[in-house]
């Protein structure tokens, strides 16, 4: 059996043993079929890839030829090697993946004070500001209560303006206090909500930012394999002789031909350990199956970071020569395989139990809160806004009554003393 070592799914250990995901498969199929294996490595160091004279390598080339029963890995599924080869029922899904390194975010870090809410967030609160500010200005202009507790009489008259108002209430959100406030209950109602108001805003801003000055930044510069292709300062590594690089080769769709020619400009991997070596030291990004790059970023995690949609997704699985006698059986007993669940088993093994990444190396993602989280305060306000004009309702009521009913108490009777002389 013919092997290329790829992490997680082949290991080589340094006794010569071999383990990984693919040989927990190989052994079960071993026990089940009834055989004996014996496991060799490509000369060549090559997947399979076509030559332009039609000649193959690798893998693909020796079980081709029949110099070895079975090769076993993650051997993508591609028309061209099924003209050659047999595919046995994939063993998985996977796709192309990209993995590079972080860059630290200085703009970010920068502003890191103003993260914990989110733009739009802060403008309505500006807005907020001021409408306050407003609202309280005419609630005391036309309240026939007007005044404010310690505030100074000019001329016999206490005179506010607008912007003394707006004054009280950015002081108050700054939680400075106020020279004087309302002396009417339309006014008092509106600013005592407003304090509420300013706790509860500012207890979601300090619990956010709490969060956000625990945590590193990292400006992810590359998502996609379409932000990759679209820019020219970071150019992508492929491992030569893969089904990755014969796809960009090919060209058949603009973004890998963009690819390609970047790639062009970038030097040969042939490894994975090289590739890892020139992304975290230069301008670069690499392209190879995501589920080995998964594995290689947990190796790594304080510095590497993973692409977010995998692109190319097909099947993976073990092939053998044309019009092999192992074919059906090998495929039979892998479909057995993950209707018993083993291979889910194998995989959560491989994938989960290898993780060296704790709370202090991963990015930690924190959310700048939205308007729609921090909207409950906001609408709260508004009502009592509502609720403060139909207070100001009330007292213009009250205050008219309390004039008619003094208009219709009785007036005192002026008496008039003659002083008599004699």
């Amino acid at each position: 059996i013919l092997i290329f070592q790829a992490e997680p799914f082949t290991i080589k250990l340094a006794n010569g043993e071999y383990v990984g995901f693919c040989i927990d498969i190989l052994n079960e199929l071993a026990y089940r079929l009834k055989f004996r294996y014996t496991i060799r490595e490509p000369g060549d160091g090559q997947w399979g890839a076509p030559s332009p004279d039609g000649t193959w390598n690798g893998l693909v080339r020796q079980t081709k030829d029949g110099n070895f029963d079975m090769s076993i890995g993650p051997i993508s599924l591609t028309s061209e090697r099924e003209e050659v080869i047999d595919f046995t029922t994939p063993i998985m899904e996977d796709g192309a993946g990209i993995i590079l390194r972080k860059f630290e975010d200085i703009y970010g870090k920068i502003f890191r004070s103003f993260k914990p809410f989110t733009t739009n967030v802060w403008i309505t609160i500006g807005c907020v500001l001021l409408g306050v500010g407003l609202v309280l200005g005419l609630v005391d202009k036309f309240s026939p209560f007007r005044g404010k507790t310690g505030e100074i009489s000019v001329n016999g008259e206490k005179k506010t303006s607008i912007c003394d108002d707006i004054w009280i209430v950015y002081g108050s959100y700054m939680e400075q206090g106020a020279e004087f406030t309302p002396a009417n209950a339309s006014g008092r109602f509106i600013l005592g909500f407003w304090w509420i108001f300013t706790i509860l805003i500012i207890s979601s801003y300090t619990a956010s930012l709490a969060a956000f000055l625990t945590v590193a930044f990292y400006d992810k510069p590359i998502k996609t394999v379409d932000d990759l292709a679209a820019q020219t300062e970071i150019k992508p590594l492929v491992k030569q002789g893969s089904n990755l690089y014969s796809l960009l080769q090919k060209g058949e769709t603009e973004r890998y031909r963009k690819l390609y020619q970047l790639m062009l400009q970038a030097p040969e991997v042939y490894t994975h350990d090289q590739a890892i070596q020139l992304v975290t030291t230069g301008s670069y990004a690499y392209l190879s199956d995501d589920s080995q790059l998964e594995f290689l970023r947990k190796s790594d995690c304080e510095h590497l970071i993973l692409g977010e949609e995998p692109f190319n997704v097909g099947g993976m699985g073990f092939i053998v020569g044309q019009d092999s006698p192992l074919l059906d059986q090998l495929s039979y007993n892998i479909i057995k395989l993950q209707e018993a669940g083993l291979i889910r088993k194998w995989r959560q093994k491989w994938w989960t139990s290898t993780n060296t990444c704790t709370e202090s190396t991963v990015t930690n993602v924190v959310q700048s809160l939205e308007l729609d989280s921090t909207s409950g305060p906001f609408i709260a306000f508004a009502g009592t806004t509502i609720i403060s004009f139909l207070c100001l309702v009330l007292e213009h009521l009250y205050f008219r009554c309390k004039c008619v009913k003094r208009a219709t108490l009785p007036r005192n009777n002026t008496v008039s003393f003659n002083t008599a002389t004699d």
